[in-house]
């Protein structure tokens, strides 16, 4: 059993298990905010998984570099709010398998990645595969 990071373009694989959407907004109708990605490609969505409106405004539209913005929401995942929800993340991803997928491409600048690596610190023992 294993947690997993994934672009949600991505081809869907059995090992995915239970694939959760982390990003900020899925839309009204039957697709997510990028409308080339159709709703059937993940089971849950957790939008409290997604980085918070003011940090991703500042990234994506004020230059806030990569390694400020990894910091920021890495502390975002830590608060006791959050955190409680990596905790039945990790819990879930030890009974089986867990893929948590946003509209990232590289897995590089993937706050998935992030949530990822947040995980396993809470958690060494966890496998995490980030791709």
């Amino acid at each position: 059993m294993a947690l997993r990071t994934r672009c949600i373009t991505a081809e869907k694989f059995p090992e995915d298990g239970v694939r959760i959407l982390v990003m900020s907004r899925p839309s009204s109708t039957s697709r997510i905010s990028h409308p080339e990605i159709p709703i059937d490609v993940f089971h849950e969505w957790c939008h409290v998984l997604a980085p918070p409106p003011k940090l991703a405004w500042l990234y994506y539209n004020c230059g806030l570099s990569w390694d400020e913005f990894a910091r920021q929401f890495k502390g975002y995942l830590v608060s006791p709010r959050v955190q409680s929800v990596l905790r039945r993340l990790i819990g879930r991803a030890r009974q089986g398998n867990v893929t948590v997928v946003c509209a990232e491409e590289r897995a590089g600048h993937c706050h998935c990645r992030l949530i990822g690596e947040v995980c396993q610190w809470l958690d060494p023992s966890l496998e995490v595969h980030i791709e």
